[in-house]
């Protein structure tokens, strides 16, 4: 089981839900209420949710989009030169306001090393 701490996960120490669960239930003998969230909490301990085939807590994005000032900064290209290409659908991208945001996998047939044609 994984808590949510400040947007990252945070595993509980080992043993923690025997601890609480024991308490609890000595709590319980004794005529003491036992919170609901407490209950909760332990039962997600000792039943944590399966984890995404991945092995990881959080998936990555299916797309991965950059600004204009990005991709030119990345190949060397102008700004301009990019958003013109942009426009004229030789990347996939997507208008954002002023500015355009492209996918990264486009990137890859232009190589940030040739400078013949800028």
């Amino acid at each position: 089981m994984t808590a949510q701490q400040h947007g990252q996960a945070v595993t509980p120490p080992a043993g923690l839900a025997a601890w609480l669960l024991s308490h609890a239930r000595q709590d319980a003998l004794d005529g003491r209420p036992v919170p609901a969230w407490l209950t909760a909490y332990v039962r997600d301990l000792l039943d944590p949710a399966p984890m995404p085939a991945s092995g990881h807590m959080f998936e990555p994005p299916e797309k991965i989009e950059i600004s204009s000032t990005e991709m030119a900064n990345r190949t060397g290209y102008s700004v301009r030169h990019i958003r013109r290409m942009c426009r004229a659908g030789q990347l996939t991208a997507r208008r954002a306001g002023r500015d355009w945001l492209i996918k990264v996998e486009d990137m890859d047939g232009h190589d940030e090393g040739d400078t013949e044609s800028r």
